[in-house]
């Protein structure tokens, strides 16, 4: 019973199963004609209900997963548009002096780290990971983008980036290298 809790869509679906039995087996026992074929008729109407909720709540579900996974993706697909902004806006202070610098870069360090910290936090969310078959984070594990490899790589320049106090035009172009 504590599975019929936990799929409260199915509630109905065995309730009407249920119904459609009792139906059955009264058409079978009853020996009047008319009242069996009536009897056998709502049995039908039944079955097509029993049929046509269970598609329903297959449908439903498979709509909200398919939602799911679109939020994801249009989170992940913002956050990149938002590091592309700020890749554009750094690239207009690269040549200002260095305290401006380390602020622009700091910014932009940020908003790269910000995609790779919110595909890993949903490596938590088991819905998505259901949904998706594996973590989020092993989608991006690919050749194309490595998220590890971008997350090491954005830690190395942080620290690159704290550890320097001037910012000649050679270490500006190793930075953003």
């Amino acid at each position: 019973m504590t599975k019929i809790k936990k799929y409260q869509h199915l509630r109905c679906t065995l309730w009407i199963s249920v119904t459609a039995i009792i139906v059955l087996i009264v058409s079978l026992i009853v020996p009047c004609s008319p009242w069996n074929s009536i009897l056998q008729n709502i049995f039908a109407g039944l079955v097509t209900g029993v049929v046509v909720t269970l598609i329903g709540s297959l449908k439903s579900k498979e709509l909200k997963d398919a939602e799911i996974e679109v939020q994801f993706m249009k989170m992940v697909h913002d956050l990149y548009i938002s590091s592309r902004r700020e890749y554009s806006h750094y690239r207009k202070f690269r040549h200002n002096e260095d305290d401006v610098y380390f602020e622009e870069v700091y910014e932009l360090i940020t908003e790269l780290q910000a995609i790779e910290s919110f595909i890993k936090s949903k490596d938590k969310d088991n819905r998505l990971v259901r949904i998706l078959g594996k973590k989020p984070s092993e989608y991006f594990d690919e050749e194309d983008y490595n998220l590890t490899e971008q997350m090491n790589r954005h830690d190395e320049l942080y620290e690159r980036l704290t550890s320097g106090s001037s910012y000649n035009e050679e270490e500006r172009r190793e930075l953003i290298n």
